[in-house]
């Protein structure tokens, strides 16, 4: 690896280099430029040919040497900027258990692969300067001068061998041509075909911008002929590792962070020539995680164009979900492209405007699949809506995120039954039944049906001598109470949970039960649930209040509406009769410790004396009044 290493860098001059990636102004023995890593107006980037060294004076403040300029310059690890730049120098690099020789012998045979696909292009391109059909083709799509330049579009003669014919009389190596992926023997063994006819052709170009496959598209549909024809795997092309375009767009797709995925060529060459240059394309074959990892070294944005019909869409879906096994950081959006319509079209009929109209209103994947799901209902009708939303439940539900939830709830509530009357209201009940279907994975804690852990009293205040709570007396009455950690939010939490609780179709009335043995709404003083305890307190005697979905109905035509939703958003778990419990327990726990802590603070914590025997019969009557709330506790 070091010797390679030395030969790499001695065979690359950095100047040339970085010259690929941007322009260089010498100044003196140095270069200059606006540096490529960051945006400015004054040049900051730096040079020295003879130190074969550069640096950022600017916002970056970084340096180093061809290696590390290449390595930030397409974001490659060092192994990768090695290749790089051996690839570009000609220089064959040793793999394990290879020996020189055969590292020479893979680098020639590889480098006339080249050769040949460079000489393919050049034929390409001359056929389609003199073929008029062609031309007429390419015009009819709107495809100008410059954009067939600048992507190398060209043309495989209506023929059985004339590229054959073209590399035999070069005297170029046919077996070569045939590892290349351009021509094929004949049965007969007689002569070659060429794989290319009647076609006009895409060159599919590598990181270095060199020619290593082509895909030919027809111009008239022809029974029992593909649309598109790429080249096969050869040892310069690999489908699974190749994207279209990337080479014409990374610039692009560094300065913004975003890449936009088309399902085509022709796709991305129109998108180049009306100015969305961030563009590029897979090559006939499903995303793969080879191709994940290399967009995920130029953006961590990724806007999917696929087409507007059920197989884009589910290529759509299939995508984001690559992307986001792979980096979950990556956003992903999904352009909504009008019905039949794809980028091609939509920019040559209505322009750039509108296809950046589009693209600026792309969906987040749980929003897409969510528009998906609607095209399947007759939402124009009460019973298509009906349906829908009671499929959309579970899209909601699997969400991870809160955010993705409440912007699907939004979306949803314009659907449910009651929302031009009351859409606050329409929104609580979707989330209601969000929850209802929402299973519980997460542990501990009463708010998610487990069971609650008592706090350590190593994380409590320090004191200097024997704690208040950790007296004899204290310790008998902590044993009356179930073990529960009661910091100040599971205490609010807990009131939330019961107060939503009332509300619940199923658990209703056991969440009345149980605020009633606690004594009402007395111990319910949490900010949180003031707007809802006084509406309720505004209906008169707690005891005679509705439950269920008599009481939903009535809290979302008041003020407290708001706090009821955002109660909703926090609690996000599904209630049952062992959560409901768990908090009625903690609440009068919490409530039952800031009494003890009360009486216990009376106590000086240096004072060596015992409890007054007033002080032993409070603590008394509070273990009372727990074991008559618990009887198992008799």
């Amino acid at each position: 690896m070091n010797d390679d290493k030395e030969r790499v860098r001695l065979a690359s001059d950095i100047v040339q280099v970085a010259s690929r990636y941007v322009s260089l102004k010498q100044v003196g023995n140095r270069y200059k430029a606006c540096c490529p890593f960051h945006q400015e107006k004054s040049p900051s980037f730096s040079i020295d040919s003879a130190r074969q060294t550069w640096h950022c004076f600017g916002a970056c403040q970084e340096g180093g040497d061809v290696f590390s300029f290449v390595q930030k310059a397409e974001n490659l690890s060092f192994p990768e900027a090695l290749q790089r730049l051996a690839d570009m120098a000609g220089i064959a690099l040793q793999q394990a258990a290879e020996s020189p020789q055969q590292a020479v012998a893979r680098t020639s045979q590889k480098q006339r692969l080249r050769d040949l696909m460079a000489e393919a292009q050049r034929f390409f391109r001359l056929a389609y300067q003199n073929t008029l059909g062609a031309q007429e083709y390419a015009t009819s799509r709107g495809l100008t001068q410059d954009i067939l330049n600048q992507f190398g579009i060209g043309w495989a003669p209506d023929s059985y061998d004339a590229l054959a014919s073209h590399l035999q009389a070069l005297r170029l190596d046919m077996d070569d041509a045939i590892e290349a992926g351009l021509v094929f023997r004949r049965n007969n063994g007689t002569g070659f075909t060429d794989r290319f006819r009647n076609r006009l052709m895409f060159p599919i170009h590598d990181s270095q911008e060199r020619v290593i496959a082509f895909g030919g598209r027809i111009t008239t549909a022809q029974q029992d002929t593909a649309k598109y024809l790429n080249s096969p795997e050869t040892p310069l092309f690999s489908k699974s590792q190749t994207i279209y375009g990337l080479p014409m767009a990374r610039k692009a797709i560094q300065a913004d962070g975003v890449v936009m995925i088309s399902e085509g060529y022709m796709d991305t060459v129109v998108c180049h020539q009306y100015g969305v240059t961030n563009v590029v394309a897979t090559l006939g074959t499903s995303l793969t995680g080879d191709h994940v990892r290399i967009l995920q070294r130029y953006a961590k944005t990724i806007l999917l164009t696929f087409d507007a019909d059920d197989a884009g869409e589910r290529a759509a879906v299939k995508a984001s979900e690559l992307f986001q096994s792979i980096d979950p950081d990556l956003t992903i959006r999904v352009l909504r492209m009008p019905q039949g319509a794809d980028p091609d079209s939509l920019l040559r009929t209505q322009g750039r405007e509108a296809f950046l109209s589009v693209a600026a209103t792309a969906l987040n994947i749980p929003e897409f699949r969510l528009e998906v799901l609607r095209k399947k209902f007759d939402v124009s009708i009460a019973n298509g809506r009906e349906q829908f939303l009671r499929a959309a439940l579970r899209l909601v539900a699997d969400q991870q995120s809160s955010i993705d939830q409440d912007a699907l709830i939004r979306k949803l509530a314009p659907f449910h039954p009651t929302f031009e009357s009351n859409s606050i209201g329409a929104e609580v009940a979707i989330r209601s039944e969000v929850r209802r279907i929402t299973p519980n994975t997460l542990e501990n804690g009463p708010l998610h049906g487990g069971q609650v852990q008592r706090k350590s009293k190593a994380a409590g205040r320090q004191f200097k001598g024997p704690r208040p709570w950790e007296t004899p007396q204290y310790r008998l009455m902590d044993e009356s109470i179930p073990s529960a950690s009661l910091g100040e939010s599971n205490h609010s939490r807990a009131q939330e949970v019961l107060l939503l609780g009332l509300t619940d179709t199923t658990f209703g009335s056991l969440a009345h039960s149980l605020i009633n043995d606690i004594g009402g709404l007395d111990l319910f003083v949490s900010p949180s649930v003031l707007p809802v305890v006084q509406q309720l307190r505004s209906l008169g005697d707690f005891q005679a209040i509705p439950t269920s979905q008599a009481l939903l109905d009535v809290l979302i035509a008041t003020p407290a509406a708001s706090s009821l939703t955002a109660i909703v958003n926090r609690v996000q778990s599904e209630i049952d009769e062992k959560m409901l419990k768990d908090c009625k327990d903690a609440l009068v726990m919490y409530h039952a410790r800031l009494s003890q802590h009360a009486i216990a603070s009376q106590i000086s914590p240096s004072a060596q004396q015992a409890p007054s025997t007033e002080t032993l019969r409070m603590w008394q009557a509070l273990a009372e009044a727990r074991k008559n709330q618990d009887p198992s506790q008799n």
